[in-house]
């Protein structure tokens, strides 16, 4: 497979099989620890996707990066793409597989690909299975569970919630689904990701995973939860999946905002900031004196954490409308001055062997 083939190929959707059903949720539970939770099946993740690679490479790279700064974070969101370009290839029968090339990793190194292949998968799939637990499109974002243990607390839309930890084992990630529009609704999750190279393998961490969802509290409460097993086997990409679902118990109260419930999805705790657009509700100075009002923090908080989406993106028009007086006052440096994006060419990439030489104004998957 030549670069220009392995360009095609990652820009390309390719079939990929997702199983979420009873029988699956059956086998799981009954190979459970004691003590785990109770899974169940997914309906509106299982069957037939079509998944680009590089939508997964990309989303690998996303949930996986330290704690860079933007400028370096430029580069960083492309490293899964690098390592991996060349990897897939598309079956006679259009569904994803590996390459000739993939199919020879072995080893230790089969099972960090895995892995790592299993983080990008299972955020992709996480991201549906949000968006069809609520009404309207959701940004959703995936928050390393060791980076809120460490600092003890979470801020979702403007709100700090304290997260602890009931066991040894953990899940990987904390889900937040932000509402689109005026509607201001935080919907949270957690998400187990697995990855390996045998359909019965992932059966058992799925039994795994049971122990890991029911291990974490945000705001005293417990959350519903997703577990992902990607199979990456030489003939074929798949994906087994399972939810947990729990119910919901009464929290504290918050003031100023509305504490909502849905009547299909009452297990989500999130917070409604009533019918007003967000972008109509004044800004808030946190270093002014006095008390602050719950609702403006909480929308100079969600307009700060749309506006920091469309700085990655390179939107500048969306950064400035977005972007709360606060925030575009204390930002070290303009869109202006962001370096450009880093992009994937066919043509810098052949007249260097390094990563460095891919920086170039052109678009991500540009194939001269």
């Amino acid at each position: 497979m030549n670069l220009d083939e392995a360009l095609n190929v990652v820009s390309t959707p390719l079939g990929v099989r997702g199983i979420s059903e009873n029988g699956l949720a059956r086998k799981v539970n009954a190979m459970a620890p004691s003590g785990g939770v109770t899974f169940s099946a997914a309906p509106d993740i299982h069957g037939d996707i079509a998944v680009r690679p590089v939508d997964v490479l990309l989303r690998m790279a996303a949930t996986m990066r330290p704690q860079y700064q933007m400028d370096l974070y430029d580069v960083h969101a492309h490293w899964g793409l690098l390592r991996y370009l060349g990897l897939f290839d598309a079956a006679s029968n259009g569904r994803m597989t590996l390459s000739a090339a993939g199919r020879r990793i072995v080893g230790n190194q089969r099972r960090v690909t895995s892995e790592e292949l299993g983080i990008g998968f299972a955020t992709y799939v996480a991201e549906a299975w949000m968006r069809s637990r609520g009404s309207g499109a959701l940004t959703v974002r995936c928050i390393d569970i060791d980076v809120a243990l460490a600092s003890g607390a979470v801020t979702i839309g403007g709100l700090t919630y304290f997260i602890k930890q009931t066991a040894v084992k953990r899940p990987d990630y904390l889900l937040v689904a932000d509402g689109a529009g005026g509607q201001g609704r935080m919907r949270l999750a957690l998400l187990e990701c697995k990855g390996t190279k045998s359909p019965p393998y992932a059966h058992r961490q799925l039994a795994d995973a049971s122990a890991q969802l029911d291990t974490i509290t945000v705001g005293g409460r417990h959350l519903s939860g997703l577990a992902v097993s990607t199979v990456v086997a030489d003939n074929a990409v798949q994906y087994y999946a399972l939810q947990h679902q729990v119910e919901r118990t009464g929290g504290p109260a918050v003031p100023h905002v509305t504490a909502a419930s849905d009547a299909k999805f009452e297990d989500d705790p999130y917070v409604d900031l009533d019918q007003v657009p967000v972008e109509e509700l004044p800004d808030i100075d946190l270093d002014s004196p006095g008390q602050v009002d719950a609702l403006r923090l909480t929308a100079t908080a969600l307009r700060g954490s749309w506006a920091t989406l469309a700085d990655l993106a390179g939107n500048d028009d969306a950064f400035r409308r977005w972007a709360p007086a606060v925030m575009r006052s204390r930002l070290g440096r303009t869109t202006a001055d962001r370096p450009e994006k880093c992009a994937v060419s066919k043509q810098a990439l052949r007249s260097s062997g390094s990563a460095a030489c891919c920086l170039s104004p052109e678009a991500d998957l540009k194939r001269s």
